[in-house]
């Protein structure tokens, strides 16, 4: 990286191409005017510093910048703000997204018969699958007991209801897999598993996950 010292000693003549365009020729002209009117100091190091932030230039400052103008996904924190691998995340990711292979997506795009849930005779869309079939709702009332409020519906009431910390969205995320992947297990293989399976799955989830935290806090509280 070419520092304005650097261009003040030697120019920039030794690092472009000898063949500039007329327009690259006259910025050429107008940086080393800017440049000349620098004061440097002898005691002071070098530093790169980015002028959107004014902190240390890095890939994650232009990014910052390129990007600012895009509104956060209200769903982004807790699928990623999460100790499970990068795989469960990438999969909350795309069912908040609607983006799992679900019958009710398959048949929208010709690659199956019928958008019927495997389970009941419900369309199989991704809220349905993970949260409202009989079967999801087996795994989510052992972990979150209904406290006579109304049951959450959609991936987004489930973050609001149960995603209130790291470690509750820890498990949440390991419900969501081990759902998934029950599913799976009956489509593909052709086995119904009972809900216990799964269950013992999450929490064998949860404490391998827990490893993976930084804070010794929620480690322990992930120890289920």
């Amino acid at each position: 990286m070419t520092s304005v010292r650097f261009v003040s000693e030697h120019g920039l003549h030794t690092t472009l191409v000898p063949r500039l365009s007329r327009t690259a020729a006259a910025e050429l002209i107008t940086l080393m005017v800017d440049i000349s009117s620098v004061h440097l100091s002898p005691e002071s190091p070098d530093t790169c510093l980015c002028r959107f932030t004014n902190k240390e230039l890095s890939n994650k400052s232009f990014y910052a910048h390129a990007f600012r103008h895009l509104q956060i996904d209200v769903q982004a924190s807790w699928v990623w703000g999460n100790a499970a691998p990068l795989q469960c995340k990438i999969f909350c990711w795309l069912a908040c997204r609607h983006h799992l292979s679900t019958n009710e997506r398959r048949f929208r795009h010709q690659l199956s018969p019928s958008v019927a849930c495997p389970s009941c005779t419900m369309d199989e869309a991704s809220d349905h699958l993970l949260i409202t079939c009989h079967r999801a709702y087996d795994i989510w009332s052992f972990f979150f007991p209904p406290a006579g409020g109304p049951i959450p519906c959609t991936l987004g009431e489930i973050s609001m209801a149960y995603c209130r910390s790291f470690e509750e969205t820890t498990i949440c995320v390991a419900i969501l897999w081990n759902i998934w992947k029950r599913r799976n297990t009956l489509v593909f293989n052709g086995v119904d598993e009972p809900p216990l399976a799964a269950i013992k799955r999450c929490t064998e989830d949860v404490r391998l996950w827990a490893h993976r935290c930084k804070r010794a806090s929620s480690a322990s509280q992930l120890n289920l």
